[in-house]
C-alpha cells in the first residue's frame, strides 16, 4: 500500500511524494491521518539539518483503518491520537503511541495533545504558585500554550 508523504530529502528541500507504508504486524495499528500538528520550531530544525531523508511531523489524529490480531486497545474506526505521526496519510503505529479520542473532542483539537504536553510539563514542573509572576518568551505554538497553562496556574501578571 502507497501513502502520501511530506517528505525532507537535502537541506531546505522538502518534497511531497508517495512512499510505501510499510507491512503490517500483529502487533501494528493503521491509522488514516485526518490532522497533523505543524511546530515551526521543529519543523525548521529538520528542513535545515543534516539528516535526509526524514518525515516531519509529530502530534497527529485520525481514524483507525486496521488493527493487528495482537491489538486490544483500540479498534477499526476508532478515532485516536499518536504521540509519533509525521506528514502522511497512513501512518503505521503500535498500541503504546496511539491513545483513543473521546467522541466529544475534534480530531483538529486532538491532534494538538501531544505537543501542548510539553509545555504543560514545563509549568507544572516549576510549581508556580497563584499570584506568582511569570515569562514566556517567543509566542509559537508551544509559548502560546504556555501562555494558557500559566493564565489557567494562576500567574500574574504573566510577561
Amino acid at each position: 500500500m502507497k501513502t502520501k508523504a511530506i517528505e525532507v530529502i537535502s537541506k531546505n528541500n522538502a518534497v511531497f511524494t508517495e512512499k510505501e507504508v510499510g507491512e503490517l504486524k500483529d502487533t501494528d495499528i493503521l491509522v488514516n491521518l485526518s490532522y497533523s500538528t505543524i511546530s515551526s520550531g521543529t519543523e525548521k530544525f529538520l528542513l535545515t539539518g543534516n539528516y535526509f531523508p526524514i518525515r516531519m511531523g509529530y502530534s497527529s489524529s485520525g481514524i483507525v483503518e486496521w488493527v493487528g490480531k495482537d491489538v486490544t486497545s483500540v479498534k477499526v474506526g476508532d478515532r485516536v491520537v499518536t504521540r509519533s505521526g509525521t506528514y502522511t496519510k497512513h501512518l503505521i503505529r503500535n498500541e503504546e503511541t496511539v491513545i483513543k479520542v473521546p467522541d466529544n473532542l475534534p480530531l483538529d483539537v486532538a491532534s494538538m495533545s501531544v505537543i501542548a504536553g510539553f509545555p504543560l510539563a514545563g509549568v507544572r514542573k516549576v510549581k508556580a504558585q497563584i499570584g506568582e509572576s511569570g515569562l514566556v518568551v517567543g509566542l509559537g505554538i508551544l509559548g502560546i500554550f504556555t501562555v494558557q497553562f500559566m493564565r489557567m496556574s494562576g500567574i500574574y501578571p504573566l510577561i
